[in-house]
């Protein structure tokens, strides 16, 4: 047998040796639990599992309270959570008469968180407000709800004690609403502030006169309008306090406040023309 031969064979021994080393022991542990000859059983592949939002607790509605508040279920409590970033009109609170379109939010907010509805809540800031109750931001079906009550034109987007996390999608919505003249901004519905001030607005159109007694009769008409617009006015001007917030478009009067420029300005003319 020549070298080269002798090399070859050596060579093939110790791939038959190296093959006996891995494979041998496993055959040899199948032979002896009688698994031999059969199919290898793959590993049980865990199931995914997917987390919820971090940060987020979950929460059953228990009953909607107003439309910026409801009852919730959380961790086998009841409690009271007034929702981040919206401010709806009144409808049950002591001292204040029922407002414009309160009781029509509070529907809205309960046809979005239903009884028995399965919610999340997140904080942001404070936990509690004066009153004690929760201060959160509430999803349902993965939505916002302060984000859909905007949208609906049931509130207006609000920033309290620098909670700000979700105000920019609830600021947005609200101008959509505003765009769209839905709920609260609807010139056509009279108790609205958007309804108020178009009325205002057009009560103070200088129409056009000629003759003596048609100038006396527009001038008794102006005065008796300005006199409503400025009372109207009146009611709408922001404290001094609230102007800074009220510019960054994050205080709940900012809307109303484009009000008062509006009548300011139908203001303006009708006093000129009395002149």
């Amino acid at each position: 047998m020549t070298s080269r031969a002798r090399g070859e064979v050596i060579a093939a021994l110790l791939v038959v040796a190296l093959f006996c080393a891995v494979v041998g022991p496993v055959w040899w542990r199948r032979w002896q639990d009688g698994t031999l000859g059969t199919a290898p059983v793959p590993a049980p592949v865990s199931p995914v599992v997917t987390p919820s939002v971090a940060g987020r607790q979950a929460a059953t509605v228990v009953r909607v309270s107003d439309g910026d508040t409801v009852i919730l279920r959380l961790s086998g409590r009841e409690t009271t959570v007034r929702i981040l970033n919206i401010d709806t009109p009144e409808t049950h609170k002591a001292g204040t008469p029922v407002e414009c379109l309160g009781p029509e939010a509070s529907r809205a907010l309960a046809s979005l968180l239903p009884v028995g509805k399965a919610v999340e809540i997140a904080h942001d800031g404070p936990r509690k407000d004066r009153y004690g109750r929760t201060l959160a931001a509430v999803w349902a079906d993965g939505r916002l709800v302060a984000e859909q009550m905007a949208k609906q034109g049931w509130s207006g987007a609000v920033v309290v004690s620098r909670a700000d996390t979700w105000h920019a999608p609830v600021a947005a919505a609200q101008q959509e609403a505003i765009a769209a003249r839905r709920g609260l901004y609807d010139p056509s519905i009279p108790c609205t502030l958007a309804g108020q001030t178009a009325t205002r607005v057009t009560s103070l159109r200088v129409e056009a006169a000629t003759t003596p007694a048609q100038l006396e009769a527009r001038r008794r008409r102006l005065r008796t309008a300005i006199a409503q617009s400025e009372a109207l006015r009146a009611s709408l001007a922001p404290p001094d306090s609230q102007l800074s917030a009220i510019q960054r478009q994050r205080h709940p009067a900012a809307w109303r406040y484009a009000r008062v420029r509006e009548l300011d300005g139908a203001l303006a003319t009708a006093r000129a023309a009395l002149r």
